[in-house]
């Protein structure tokens, strides 16, 4: 500490000037208290240094919570701003904006339209409420006016850590009619009453308007749960932990440990033994599915299900831990690392010792000699690299899988089920990602990092999930488990409820007047009152959690308890070993516990069962309890066979897309994501078919996109690129800076010298520029003139098929291009199209088809359907004309996508915009050919645009909805 001072002291900069927290230790007072404790009364602390030291930290602690109240002053500001200016309202913005407009010049006519709206309300779960939402409520439905029912247990208020404020429920609650269930119906009768016993001394929930009335079991209810070896009949039992040494308490983490493996030994007995619940069948015996472990973290559970799977005993964790902090998460990123660069050999020896791949370490290092060894690791990570970059994460995640035999490997582990589980979520994940944001290998792996590393909110979908569906032992911290209930619970970690709270940084409590309020002071002494309180108030929560957790069993509930380090500053310790009367924020004495022996724990624990309820019992057992693993039952009789099913399962209810139904007739290999159609590259003599016989050398203009990668990553790249793009505002700059990060993120970069990376990106720059300020059609505008506002990049849609009578098949989808044709010979429909739709080879379809529009944009009223296409038709620009055009749209069906795309946002619109009509709103549907644009080209050139008659519009939507038509 003297040396932080010291850099203290020697700062030039008074604004910089700061002192850590321990600098009060020189204060005269401190310094004064300590030489009279040492040197019986040294006058060293009246030298002048100390006062003026003491001044000088006070003027710097001054300053820290000046700036501190600043931050708190504008950080609601900049944090409002920033989520206006990104369209963004989470659920507490929701709640503030009614509360503004009730306390606005408008809330008295909101108040009285939300009264006649609701005659009288209910509220659930009343005891999570928050200061807001009970003043919204108040103001709205108080005084009497409306019947107001406010539902909840202020004895189950465990979610502070959410924003739930305790004290606003237990003001809303002050001066109304209280109603009380006096009956349970989840325990048994001896469950009931021990719980009572528990609880209902005065002041056991610490906080004095936190009472408890004794509670009734359900008539005519009996204790059902029997186990010959822990307590017989006992409906709570008291598990005492003998320390081996009975000297000084059991270190917290060896504690954790111990109690979780005896719990564990114990759920083998009673799973192996005769224990049985009493059911309306007779007597069962006690199954996996039967039992749950209640702790107070995430990372209790998984000691738990480690303890557990030692013994070969099926657990689930329920647990809302992200699967990016797993070891699978871990190791994903190793393998995608060397997947994205295998030639880097670190990288490779990473992925192949990670639990995925399986390989020793002891196999590594004895082929590290072995170059055909390494070749052929070398070989598949080259492989999986480039179907990565050419067919998307997925596809090769699941290779990858296949080829090393990873979800063996990953169940011949401990674990297995859970590592296996955790694999496919990641997956899953990975791929959401990945198609969503249309992130290319290395930015997918980027991504990957930065949620391990904690960096962006965890999504809800991230959540761990469970392993098996199994009959199997649940574990569960007591939030979670908080409204469930169980028919045995073992809570094992009740002694380790009181947090640890430290005194330092800023920290929340309520004060005297029950206002809820932030100490943002760094002086300890001035803030000691205010920390009392706040302890006082965490450890009454505890106490809360401790309910919860007692109250979740039907039969039986088994507290694990002992002589470990700081069991004294449990809450369950006051119910275990109560101290007497209270006084906020008095809390019990910790050393009367924590130093005391065995026998003086068991001695109490003793005394409180002879006190009380016959159904609450105390069993011994030594720290070392263990047990066999797990002997799984052996099943008698005649070999399992599957049950006929009696019912037929209708295939044909299915979710489809354009790309499926046009699959089997081009042979296209479909997206992982199906429904989001890309660009098929067509063969060399397709090209040639499609490409018309060239004019004279000398009239033709090659283009801009000459010698760049073609293919199906090729159309993605320039897809992603116009999708991020604004049109209206992108500078030069800008479209360089997206381009460069496309090519990186497809994987293009890796391929090019450093000079052809140079010109690959400017080739792209100037194409993406001539695109944006090419001309649609005549008179028409150029992308470049959308504004952000006017547009909606990759537009999702799924349309119902099939609702009436009929499904969609290809003989009535033909039908509607062939009773509809083009009204002019020159028209875009070509005479023998329907002949060919005729010949698609998909099965008849109900359900739903979905697709992803690349672009949908309003200009001058109209709307407008696009799609960009890279598709190569020739090396010059005129090759790229109407008929070229005409011919690629017949061939690869883009007839019928941009006719099926142009239905979903006419249905859209329809929805959406008041007084839309099809003619008057509808502009029409634009292909544009990348390649052959550019502005000083023919109009026309590289843009293919129609608008579909009204009539083949209405005969398509017919059809899908299934009415009428030639089956």
């Amino acid at each position: 500490m003297l040396e932080e001072l010291r850099g203290s002291v020697a700062c030039d900069e008074p604004n910089e000037l700061y002192f850590p927290p321990g600098a009060e230790k020189l204060f005269p007072a401190e310094v004064a208290a300590r030489l009279y404790q040492r040197f019986a009364g040294d006058p060293g602390a009246a030298h002048p240094f100390f006062a003026a030291f003491e001044r000088l930290v006070r003027l710097s602690w001054l300053r820290v919570i000046a700036l501190q109240h600043e931050v708190l002053r504008e950080l609601p500001k900049e944090l409002e701003r920033r989520k206006t200016q990104r369209g963004v309202l989470g659920f507490e913005d929701l709640l503030l904006r009614v509360a503004d407009a009730l306390a606005g010049e408008d809330g008295p006519r909101l108040k009285e339209a939300l009264r006649q709206r609701f005659r009288a309300v209910l509220i659930d779960e009343f005891q999570d409420t928050d200061p807001v939402q009970f003043e919204i409520f108040e103001r709205v439905f108080g005084g009497g006016s409306h019947p107001l029912f406010l539902i909840g247990d202020p004895k189950q208020a465990i979610y502070a850590f959410r924003g739930a404020d305790v004290f606003a429920y237990l003001a809303a609650a002050e001066n109304a009619r209280r109603f009380s269930m006096g009956t349970s119906y989840r325990s048994d009768p001896g469950h009931v009453a021990v719980v009572n016993q528990l609880f209902r001394l005065p002041g056991t929930f610490v906080i004095p308007a936190i009472g408890y009335s004794d509670v009734a079991p359900k008539p005519a209810a009996t204790d059902a749960f029997h186990a010959a070896h822990a307590s017989e009949s006992a409906s709570v039992e008291l598990l005492f932990v003998r320390r081996t040494h009975d000297g000084k308490p059991l270190n917290k983490s060896l504690a954790r440990r111990a109690a979780a493996r005896i719990v564990a030994a114990d759920i083998v007995r009673l799973l192996q033994g005769p224990s049985t619940i009493a059911r309306a069948g007779g007597a069962e015996p006690v199954g996996a599915g039967d039992v749950a472990v209640l702790t107070r973290t995430n990372a209790q559970c998984f000691l738990v299900q480690e303890a557990l799977r030692a013994r070969g005993i099926v657990s689930v964790v329920i647990s809302d831990t992200s699967v990016f902090q797993s070891e699978e998460a871990a190791d994903a990123q190793a393998v995608l690392g060397a997947v994205l660069d295998p030639m880097s050999r670190s990288d490779l020896r990473r992925a192949l010792a990670t639990s995925l791949l399986g390989v020793t370490g002891d196999q590594i290092a004895a082929r590290e000699s072995d170059p055909e060894w390494w070749q052929s690791w070398l070989t598949r990570f080259r492989t999986w690299h480039d179907l990565w970059v050419e067919r998307g994460f997925v596809r090769m995640f699941r290779a990858l899988l296949t080829d090393t035999g990873a979800a063996a490997n990953l169940l011949a582990l401990a674990g297995g089920e859970r590592r296996l589980t955790n694999a496919l979520h990641l997956s899953e994940l990975l791929h959401r990602a990945a198609t969503e944001q249309h992130l290319g290998p290395a930015a997918l792996l980027a991504w990957l990092a930065d949620q391990r590393a904690g960096k962006v909110a965890v999504a809800e979908r991230a959540e761990i999930r469970l392993e098996s569906d199994e009959a199997a032992v649940k574990i569960l911290t007591a939030h979670k488990a908080k409204g469930l209930e169980f028919p045995v619970v073992y809570c094992p970690f009740l002694w380790d409820a009181g947090g640890g709270k430290k005194n330092g940084g800023p920290f929340r409590f309520h004060d005297r007047a029950g206002r809820a309020t932030l100490d943002v002071d760094v002086d300890p002494p001035a803030r000691a009152d205010n920390w009392e309180w706040s302890r006082w108030e965490s450890f009454a929560e505890e106490m809360r959690v401790a309910y919860v957790a007692l109250t979740r069993a039907q039969h039986r509930t088994t507290i694990v308890w002992g002589g470990f380090n700081q069991i004294g500053e449990s809450a369950a310790a006051l119910l275990l070993h109560p101290p007497g009367a209270l006084t906020p924020p008095a809390l019990p004495s910790a050393a009367r516990l924590n130093q005391a022996s065995d026998a003086d724990l068991e001695r109490d624990l003793q005394q409180l069962v002879a006190r009380g309820q016959p159904a609450l019992a105390l069993r011994s057992v030594p720290l070392g309890d263990d047990e066999a693993p797990m002997q799984p039952a052996v099943q008698a009789g005649e070999p399992l066979q599957p049950r006929p099913i009696p019912n037929r399962i209708h295939a044909w209810q299915r979710t489809s897309s354009f790309s499926n139904l046009i699959q089997r007739e081009l042979g296209w290999q479909l997206d992982e994501e199906e429904g989001r159609d890309r660009d098929q590259e067509v063969s060399a003599a397709a090209a040639a078919e499609l490409t018309p016989a060239p004019a004279a050398p000398a009239e033709r203009v090659r283009i801009t996109l000459d010698g760049f990668p073609r293919g199906r990553r090729t159309g993605d790249l320039f897809h992603d690129v116009f999708e991020q793009l604004d049109f209206a505002s992108a500078t030069e700059h800008e479209v360089a800076a997206v381009s460069q990060a496309k090519l990186d993120g497809f994987g293009f970069t890796p391929g090019f010298s450093v000079d052809e990376l140079g010109v690959r990106r400017a080739q792209m720059v100037r194409a993406i520029r001539e695109t944006l300020e090419t001309p649609l059609f005549a008179g028409g505008p150029r992308l470049v003139d959308i504004g952000a506002r006017n547009k909606f990049a990759e537009l999702e849609f799924r349309m119902p098929v099939g609702e009436a009578d009929l499904g969609l098949t290809r003989c009535r989808l033909a039908e509607v291009f062939r009773a509809h044709p083009s009204d002019r010979p020159s028209g875009a429909l070509p005479p023998a199209y329907a002949d060919r739709v005729e010949r698609l080879g998909f099965r008849e379809l109900r359900g739903f088809l979905k697709g992803y529009i690349d672009l949908v944009f309003e200009h001058g009223g109209l709307w407008y359907v696009v799609d960009y296409k890279t598709n190569h038709l020739g090396d010059h620009r005129d090759d790229y004309g109407p008929s070229a055009m005409r011919r690629v749209l017949e061939k690869s069906h883009y007839f019928l996508q941009y006719h099926l795309y142009a239905l979903a946002l006419d249905r859209y619109l329809a929805h959406w915009q008041k007084g839309y009509a099809y003619d008057q709103h509808f502009g029409g549907v634009l292909y544009l050919f990348v390649k052959g644009m550019h502005p000083s080209a023919p109009v026309g050139n590289g843009v293919f645009f129609e608008k579909p008659p009204l009539a083949r519009m209405r005969a398509l939507g017919a059809v899908l909805d299934g009415a009428g038509g030639r089956g």
